[in-house]
């Protein structure tokens, strides 16, 4: 965990333990829990741990001159391969096979997770043991089909009469959220390890996390800056935010994750000037702190006293934030060559007529406060990290208009 830049948390560990303790006595296994609650970190620390213990082993016995294979003595350890297939992204025909018709004849063609599994249990290498990762939704009309292969008897029957019987090194293992849909049936046959969100608190995981990697990237002084601004600012606007209404409901986590990704890609615009004084350095990512986590944390809840209103509320009433007393918070994005807070009406000309130059009617579009600032907030998170972005908001309020137009100002090349 601390290689690939992660917290040592104590729940994952536990978690990776009891993984693998239900992998030695069963050949299915279900990892459940909440998005971000640490599903796929655990098996994936499970396998890394896997590898690197056989590799370890490996090299002890080379030189100690004995035999690296298993004909005399089994390795403890052994290396792992995954496969990884979501139920759910294709039909259920395409997911394990269909009959089609070939002229006059008809044929069987195997679907995605047939052919896979196939594969896996093709050659029966004692050595290497192969997971095939079920990373999607438990419902009935796919996984009823699985029953046969979860039990001892380890076989799944295809609709064409194939049988395919799982090899002593295949396992299989369910990643999904909860098991609301799934029969007795299916649930007996599978070991069960389940993740609480609740554990894994996003201060003591994500943001710790996060803060080493600026530790080690701009310093001491640095990383204590954003723990201050965590302290003052973050935390008190995560604890409102949980009272506030939202149009599509997120998790903590999630919206840490944003926070973050979102600072990121808007740290590109304030690097270190050589003459630049350090203090006056630091107070101004603290102003991009407070900009980042208004369009993360705080852009999710709606407008009015259910909302919005909640969390200007809070930043006003904590610590200073040099966000001006006029208008919103909402209102401001932070001046590059000003470096302080300005109205992103100054951003919009008064004189939009250029904006309709050689442009059909359709393309036409009037710049607003919205517009500007929701624009800012995508245009920063393409330019500088690729990254998957979703657009919420009711009908008609201009969400593929927005897109549409970011899309004609991209460079083809």
């Amino acid at each position: 965990m601390i290689r690939r830049g992660l917290v040592l948390n104590e729940n994952i560990v536990v978690k990776c333990m009891q993984l693998y303790e239900s992998k030695c006595t069963r050949h299915s296994n279900m990892v459940i829990g909440n998005t971000m609650a640490g599903k796929t970190t655990t098996w994936e620390i499970l396998q890394e741990a896997l590898n690197e213990s056989y590799k370890k082993e490996f090299a002890e016995r080379d030189k100690a001159g004995q035999n690296t294979t298993e004909k005399d003595k089994p390795y403890k350890y052994k290396p792992v391969k995954v496969q990884i297939l979501n139920p759910k992204a294709v039909s259920l025909q395409e997911l394990y096979g269909y009959e089609m018709k070939d002229g006059s004849n008809t044929v069987w063609k195997d679907g995605v997770l047939a052919r896979v599994l196939k594969d896996m249990c093709k050659a029966d290498d004692a050595i290497e043991n192969r997971w095939m990762i079920l990373d999607g939704p438990v419902d009935t009309l796919w996984i009823e089909t699985m029953n046969s292969v979860m039990d001892d008897s380890k076989l799944l029957t295809l609709d064409s009469g194939d049988r395919i019987k799982l090899t002593t090194n295949v396992r299989l293992l369910f990643e999904c959220e909860n098991l609301n849909v799934a029969s007795p049936a299916t649930v007996s046959r599978a070991g069960m390890i389940y993740l609480d969100i609740e554990e894994l608190h996003w201060r003591d995981s994500l943001i710790e996390s996060w803060i080493r990697k600026k530790k080690v990237d701009f310093g001491e002084d640095y990383a204590e800056k954003l723990k201050e601004c965590v302290h003052s600012h973050l935390q008190k606007v995560m604890d409102v935010k949980k009272t506030c209404k939202e149009l599509v409901v997120t998790s903590d986590s999630a919206l840490i994750r944003s926070f973050t990704r979102l600072y990121d890609c808007l740290m590109v615009n304030f690097p270190y000037g050589k003459n630049e004084e350090r203090d006056t350095y630091l107070n101004y990512i603290e102003k991009w702190f407070i900009f980042a986590m208004i369009w993360s944390v705080g852009c999710t809840v709606e407008g009015g006293e259910e909302g919005r209103l909640k969390i200007e509320n809070i930043l006003r009433d904590g610590a200073p934030t040099g966000i001006p007393m006029t208008g919103t918070v909402y209102d401001y994005f932070i001046d590059l060559e000003r470096k302080d807070f300005k109205l992103w009406s100054d951003k919009i000309s008064g004189d939009q007529k250029g904006l309709f130059k050689d442009k059909k009617f359709h393309e036409i579009q009037v710049e607003t406060i919205d517009s500007k600032r929701n624009r800012y907030v995508v245009e920063a998170l393409l330019k500088n990290e690729k990254i998957e972005i979703l657009l919420i908001g009711r009908s008609g309020v201009g969400k593929t208009s927005m897109v549409e137009n970011i899309l004609r100002s991209i460079d083809t090349n």
